[in-house]
């Protein structure tokens, strides 16, 4: 019993930091202007390298989309395949179990928050 609440445990630690890894495909494509208007005065790029970088990453970003909607659809699946684990492990726990590790998991979020405020 006491393994099933260590590993239910493991599963929401594992969740938060792939919650935190995850990053916004809108923010991405404008954060890829910047970087290269910031490559451009930092290294005094010229029109023409400009130009042949946005070509370069023209050229990779269909083979990036693709990776990109794979790890999406890999997510997903894990995701489902955590909510499965923790549905059969739920059923093993005490009512009180289950509230032990409800209160553990908001004083987990509450650790978090105050970790990322510093």
């Amino acid at each position: 019993m006491k393994k099933s609440l260590i590993l239910l445990l493991l599963v929401f630690f594992t969740l938060g930091g792939i919650m935190n890894a995850q990053h916004r495909d809108g923010e991405h494509k404008k954060d890829k202007g910047e970087m290269l208007e910031r490559m451009k005065e930092k290294l005094g790029l010229t029109d023409q390298q400009v130009s042949k970088i946005k070509a370069i990453d023209a050229k990779y970003q269909s083979q990036e989309d693709a990776l990109k909607a794979k790890a999406k659809t890999l997510r997903e699946e894990h995701k489902a395949l955590r909510s499965k684990k923790r549905e059969e492990i739920d059923q093993i726990l005490t009512a009180e179990q289950k509230e032990k590790v409800k209160s553990m998991k908001k004083n987990r979020k509450k650790r978090d928050m105050h970790q990322h405020r510093k």
